[in-house]
């Protein structure tokens, strides 16, 4: 067995093997190449396994510039999950491995590899978030099994006016508009609009658009990506001028819809930690927990970087950036965040 770098030209054989395998996820298709690449300045590191000449696993990795914890591999960044997608336990120990040895090959920090399972190696594994998954089924039978109060809730954005609607790229801006406000009262520093748009333009097809308007206006959005069973949202928000209207549970009724009729059979709400806020909306839809493993191999430092803004230690930055002007987070926002994983 060899494991080299994925060349040019070479990803549509890497798909080709992403699409044919049980459990491959959306960070497995190799767009995210170039996504990451070009909207956030990451090298690209996909390593292919091969055996007579035919892939048999897949390791999509990136090189980030970290300003927490320093250079780090990961699979992969922003996302919650990728890891290495392989035939076998051999191959897929043989990609791990040998990206352990890249990372210290390349003097990185650590190496992140970020699974919906846990791996042999390498360790420490920290597992303190989850992503929330609901089956899908028609819009009428999920309606009825909604909890009472989330059906109420959906009814009263629809009483005050609220619209949901699907759109493609002309949707970014305002999903935009409505997403960079909401991160930046939450203390959080933003990716670039350039980021969005060039996951809606790589995942042609894939991608959506959902948002929720009030008078025209957009109060709600949500970016809904699709592949093989599985539709998620990454990212989505909701003007707090307007929570008492229901946004949030109009845009997720409208996302939830538009995953079935893509053909998708699971909605993946995305990331939560077990416990907050958000880990309870997603959770009333009836929506269950599945654990993220991220892995890591501490090569040049001796403890798992801390990226979470709840951490002690950045408390002082998320106070300090929700007090920043809109225009202003947006600007400086996208050259911190390409740099934290």
């Amino acid at each position: 067995m060899k494991v080299r770098l994925l060349e040019r030209g070479e990803e549509e054989a890497w798909n080709r093997f992403v699409d044919e395998r049980t459990g491959s996820l959306l960070g497995h298709r190799a767009a995210w190449r170039d996504v990451l690449a070009e909207s956030l300045g990451h090298e690209p590191c996909y390593l292919v396994a091969e055996e007579a000449g035919a892939i048999c696993g897949v390791l999509p990795l990136v090189r980030v510039a970290g300003i927490i914890g320093g250079r780090a591999l990961v699979s992969l960044p922003w996302l919650d999950a990728a890891g290495p997608l392989a035939a076998d336990e051999e191959t897929e120990v043989a990609l791990v491995r040998r990206a352990v040895e890249m990372g210290r090959e390349t003097r990185c920090s650590y190496v992140e590899i970020r699974t919906l399972k846990e791996l042999p190696e390498p360790r420490p594994v920290r597992a303190s978030k989850v992503i929330l998954v609901l089956p899908l089924d028609e819009p009428e039978r999920m309606w009825k099994a909604f909890d009472a109060k989330v059906r109420n809730q959906i009814r009263k954005a629809e009483r005050e006016g609220l619209v949901g609607e699907i759109a493609g790229e002309e949707g970014i801006a305002p999903f935009y508009r409505v997403f960079s406000r909401n991160m930046r009262d939450i203390g959080v520093p933003v990716w670039g609009e350039g980021f969005f748009r060039s996951i809606l333009r790589r995942f042609e097809g894939r991608a959506r658009i959902v948002l929720v308007r009030r008078d025209g206006h957009a109060v709600g959005g949500a970016l809904l990506l699709h592949h093989g069973v599985t539709a998620a949202v990454p990212s989505a928000s909701s003007l707090r001028s307007d929570f008492a209207l229901c946004p949030n549970h109009l845009l997720y009724w409208t996302a939830l819809r538009e995953a079935r009729a893509l053909g998708a059979s699971v909605f993946d709400f995305g990331r939560s930690t077990p416990g907050s806020g958000t880990f309870r909306f997603k959770a009333q839809w009836g929506a269950e927990a599945r654990a993220c493993f991220w892995h890591y191999a501490l090569l040049r430092i001796r403890d798992v970087p801390e990226k979470s803004t709840g951490s002690p230690r950045l408390r002082w930055a998320v106070e300090a950036w929700k007090r920043l002007p809109v225009p202003i987070a947006n600007r400086i926002g996208p050259m911190i965040v390409r740099r934290i994983p």
